[in-house]
């Protein structure tokens, strides 16, 4: 048998894209010039990934099929952003192979849009709507919600309450549960805890005059506590551990100020 068939077949001999050496030499019949290529040259040898001819011919590949790469098959379900992949196309953009991803987004459009630009987090909408911002409890304090929403005593489903309801809800903490309004959540935007706002709501409840993250002047500094007291001027600290870690020796000197 011709060496130069011979040495081609040791290349992916072991790879099983071909039964045996004879049927392998049936391509050199139809082109006795040709050579073994990989496709797409990150991957291993394979059936989709196989291509016989002169390296012409696999530039011309490159430049013309419309065939899908086989590894993007992986990608198929796939969401990024609200577009979830249902399937792809190859379109030729002078003389280069392009790769759209036919997509359907979360507002319920089909879309299709390129892939690589999905892929880099550059494309995450079909484009042809406004996402609307969502007020529910579930969407805005996912965190918090899903470690302290009492799941139990509540009638109604966080994504169903609004962030801006007054109605008082059950929460649940290392202390037990308790009554509060979603609307007191909204002191998070300013760096509050979540135990910290339920301090703040149940000292709101026995004294007439709380503030939250009032700045005062002490010892001729001024300084932003917490809670403040203002009938009392009395200063309330919630040093937790995990907002607080790094700032142990500041809230220290804040105390004995």
């Amino acid at each position: 048998m011709d060496k130069r068939i011979i040495s081609e077949w040791n290349k992916i001999s072991e790879y099983g894209i071909f039964d045996n050496i004879d049927e392998f030499a049936k391509l050199f019949k139809i082109n006795p010039n040709g050579s073994c290529y990989k496709k797409y040259s990150n991957y291993e040898w394979s059936k989709e990934n196989f291509f016989f001819g002169t390296y012409k011919e696999l530039l011309d590949f490159y430049r013309t099929s419309t065939e899908i790469p086989f590894y993007l098959n992986k990608s198929i379900g796939s969401k990024y952003g609200q577009l979830q992949i249902k399937s792809f196309n190859v379109k030729i953009c002078k003389n280069k192979r392009v790769y759209y991803a036919v997509c359907i987004c979360d507002c319920g459009r089909e879309c299709e849009k390129e892939y690589s630009k999905i892929a880099e987090g550059h494309i995450t909408t079909c484009g042809n709507h406004k996402q609307q911002h969502k007020t529910d409890l579930l969407s805005n304090y996912k965190d918090i919600v899903e470690r302290n929403w009492d799941y139990t005593k509540n009638k109604v489903s966080p994504e169903n309450v609004s962030i801006h309801s007054n109605q008082s809800f059950w929460w649940i903490d290392e202390t037990g549960s308790f009554l509060m309004k979603p609307s007191e959540l909204q002191r998070k935007s300013f760096g509050t805890s979540f135990n910290e706002q339920c301090l703040y709501f149940y000292l709101s409840k026995i004294f007439k005059n709380v503030s939250s993250r009032k700045k005062i002047s002490c010892s001729n500094k001024k300084y932003e506590v917490d809670i403040y007291l203002d009938d009392y001027q009395i200063a309330i600290e919630y040093d937790g551990v995990f907002w607080h870690k790094d700032k142990l020796i500041k809230d220290i000197v804040k105390t004995q100020e």
